[in-house]
């Protein structure tokens, strides 16, 4: 995929990080896909889970993300610490 200079639409992210097999439940610490860089970025947890993807909320503040993600911009985090 050649990178155009602009952030990526969801469908791409959904191509990009292919089918999702594990399920995610509020609580889960989980690293988000970065939408400007395709990054996994570190530090957040399942707010909650709504028809079409689910809420995350931030580590570092509580503070829940102003922003639905897809699933496929979700993973559990992985072992380490920070972005990957």
């Amino acid at each position: 995929m050649a990178t155009t200079g602009r952030p990526l639409d969801l469908a791409e992210l959904v191509d990009l990080a292919g089918p999702r097999a594990e399920s995610l439940t509020p609580g889960d610490q989980v690293e988000v896909r970065n939408r400007f860089d395709r990054r996994w970025s570190g530090g957040f947890e399942v707010a909650s889970i709504q028809h079409g993807g689910c809420r995350i909320r931030r580590d570092s503040d509580g503070v829940v993300l102003p922003v639905m993600f897809a699933s496929a911009e979700v993973r559990r985090r992985r072992n380490g610490v920070g972005r990957t």
